[in-house]
């Protein structure tokens, strides 16, 4: 019925398409590129929607003679490096109507190093009324004294927001108590995973060897999330400040030492494939992996999605993102209202919620999991580690903050002193990137 309805929808907005011309949602005045080529620079082809044999056929010429623009093209760039090679263009004035793609790792760096066009300064608040609400929250989380960067339309971080999956054969067999239902009476949490993943754990063929385990890999930074953790936080004056010192962080960093090293309960690395065989029970996965062919082809047993277990710091579930790429203009845009209206012109927010619903119901099993990504998607309110590019990611030992959280979960030293031992350190590189 829901796909009947999306299939309605849809035919309904393109003969609406067909009667009138599409107008922005905000006021752009006249814009005119004067035949200029505009350059979308990034790891993927944003176009590939708008040409012959995507979704909007048309789009990028009905956009070229709407704004006088002579031509559309795409520049790839590799994942590795992107920063720097976006940095070389603009040092060697080639980007004046570039239209940025970054990987979010990237975006507090170069916003650090005043690459970035602070579009707040340029758009009317209703600019911003308009985008999905997620996109909304990416547009407040990268930000740098309250100037806003980030286009918001085009990506959406619903796709990489992290669920719990667990296999729902190994818990009828077992005699585990249902996660959709802990989910529902508000008693999936720390206390009742680690029950759980215990009681998952065992030798399930009698050859005195354990063959099937509890609970897969946590991502350090992600999990966190679950109990209100977060690496750095903006506090009441605008300033980025440490908190992986706080109560939350040093209580997660401690029970996430138990968990991956001390109670045999976990296996598994990133790619969780200990989970897709059938020999874990539970594991977390970004709704893409979901729903990608490294999931689907190999996977052959039931499975349900429930959020991340709340930890005893948060009143409720959190739904944490692995990252939030966007879109973004270089700080010497030559014309930065005509590339933002352009951008809005192609990437249209009623289209963009029908793609989030569709992937939605095609990672869903049951109506269970189906609520608790429409939730995700609802409720997503910036849970995100957005300085990797800047301190480091969190497993990386070399960086001060990654070997603070190596000597606490690996080492023995407790969470509290390791981070407080480094919070000078970090704190000296906020303050001299985003506060002084």
């Amino acid at each position: 019925m829901r796909k009947l309805f999306l299939m309605t929808l849809a035919l309904g907005l393109l003969f609406s398409a067909c009667l009138f011309a599409y107008e922005l949602p905000f006021d752009v005045g006249n814009i005119d590129f004067g035949g200029a080529t505009v350059t979308y620079v990034g790891f993927y082809d944003p176009r590939e929607s708008f040409m012959e044999g995507g979704d909007y056929p048309g789009r990028l010429a009905e956009a070229m003679e709407k704004f006088n623009i002579g031509e559309i093209r795409y520049l790839g760039l590799p994942w590795d490096g992107i920063a720097e090679n976006m940095m070389n263009r603009l040092l060697s004035d080639e980007s004046g109507y570039d239209i940025w793609m970054l990987p979010s790792n990237a975006v507090m760096g170069m916003i650090a190093k005043n690459a970035l066009y602070p579009i707040s300064e340029i758009v009317p608040a209703s600019y911003y009324d308009d985008l999905l609400f997620s996109q909304r929250v990416v547009t407040d989380t990268f930000v740098k004294r309250g100037e806003k960067y980030a286009l918001g339309a085009g990506t959406s971080p619903i796709g990489v927001i992290e669920f719990l999956v667990w296999n729902k054969e190994i818990f009828a067999r077992d005699g585990l108590p249902a996660l959709d239902e802990l989910y529902l009476s508000g008693e999936w949490t720390y206390d009742a995973m680690e029950e759980i993943a215990i009681r998952a754990t065992r030798d399930t063929d009698g050859d005195g060897e354990l063959d099937q385990w509890g609970i897969g890999q946590q991502d350090i930074a992600v999990w966190g999330f679950s109990n209100g953790a977060n690496p750095t936080i903006i506090d009441e004056n605008g300033r980025h400040v440490f908190a992986y010192d706080s109560e939350a962080a040093t209580y997660y960093l401690g029970k996430l030492r138990q968990w991956s090293q001390l109670m045999n309960i976990s296996k598994g690395d990133w790619q969780q494939k200990e989970f897709l065989a059938g020999q874990v029970a539970m594991a977390s996965f970004p709704l893409w992996n979901i729903i990608d062919p490294s999931f689907t082809d190999v996977v052959e047993f039931e499975y349900g999605i429930v959020p991340l277990p709340k930890g005893p710091h948060v009143d409720d579930y959190q739904f944490p993102a692995r990252q939030a790429d966007s879109f973004y203009l270089p700080v010497n845009s030559k014309y930065p209202m005509g590339l933002v209206a352009l951008h809005r012109f192609l990437f249209r927010a009623d289209e963009e919620e029908e793609g989030i619903e569709e992937m939605l119901i095609e990672a869903a099993l049951d109506e269970i999991s189906y609520e608790v990504l429409v939730r995700a998607a609802e409720e997503w309110s910036g849970e995100m580690y957005i300085m990797e590019g800047i301190l480091g990611p969190t497993w990386d030992t070399s960086y001060p903050l990654g070997g603070a959280i190596g000597k606490a979960l690996y080492e023995g030293q407790s969470p509290a002193s390791a981070m407080e031992a480094v919070a000078p350190v970090i704190q000296q590189v906020l303050d001299k990137e985003f506060n002084d």
